[in-house]
C-alpha cells in the first residue's frame, strides 16, 4: 500500500471566477483526470503542467 499526496497549484483568480457549485468538480478533474489515469504507470515525480488537458491553468 502506498501513499499519494497530490498538491494543486492553481490560478486563484481563475478559480474564484468559477461558480462555487462547479469548483469541486473542476479541482477533482485536475487532481484525478480519468482520461489520463493508468494504474500501472510509474508515478510522476515533480510538477505536471498542466494538471489535465481541461485545466491548463493548474499544475499538480
Amino acid at each position: 500500500m502506498g501513499l499519494d499526496l497530490t498538491v494543486l497549484a492553481v490560478d486563484w483568480e481563475r478559480l474564484e471566477r468559477t461558480p462555487f457549485e462547479e469548483r469541486y468538480a473542476l479541482l477533482e478533474d485536475a487532481a484525478m483526470p480519468e482520461d489520463e489515469l493508468d494504474r500501472y504507470a510509474e508515478p510522476q515525480r515533480g510538477w505536471v503542467w498542466p494538471a489535465a488537458s481541461n485545466v491548463p491553468w493548474c499544475g499538480r
